[in-house]
């Protein structure tokens, strides 16, 4: 989506999010009195590039004013599902090196940050060099462990 371009028409994204090579997973707010709205989404996690249970991993979450919580327990449950349910051993991250918070996020995460690669990050005119990272499914339950019930 970001690297190919945002997609404008209902059209391109269904097709977007119904791509054979792509999985997407939409973290909702449910609340017990009312029923989910577009406006309960707390982000999107997307996986692609998906070769025998291992995959690059996209975030974005929705600003939540002061409370970082929120996306924390999304992304969270979201990683518990990508590696219990459907079994994934690896993810790997690119992140824009210079955007200091979602490397910062990725670290608290735990994606183990590898160092900068030769490949680019473009952001419209500007481009970036990209940092890698990885999380085992290992790495995800020692991590969940030490959290317990924190996120």
């Amino acid at each position: 989506m970001w690297r190919t371009g945002v997609p404008v028409t209902l059209n391109e994204w269904i097709r977007w999010f119904s791509a054979d090579h792509r999985l997407v997973i939409l973290p909702v707010e449910i609340r017990e009195d009312q029923v989910p709205t577009v406006q309960d989404i707390l982000g999107i996690l997307w996986l692609d590039d998906i070769d025998n249970f291992c995959a690059s991993a996209h975030f974005w979450f929705r600003k939540q004013g002061q409370m970082c919580r929120k996306p924390l327990r999304a992304g969270a449950r979201a990683l518990d599902f990508v590696f219990t349910s459907l079994s994934f051993q690896v993810l790997w991250c690119k992140l824009n090196a210079q955007n200091h918070v979602a490397v910062k996020l990725a670290k608290h995460i735990g994606f183990q940050i590898i160092g900068e690669i030769p490949l680019w990050y473009g952001h419209g005119e500007t481009r970036y060099a990209a940092t890698i990272g990885h999380l085992t499914a290992d790495q995800w339950r020692e991590k969940r462990e030490r959290y317990g019930s924190s996120i």
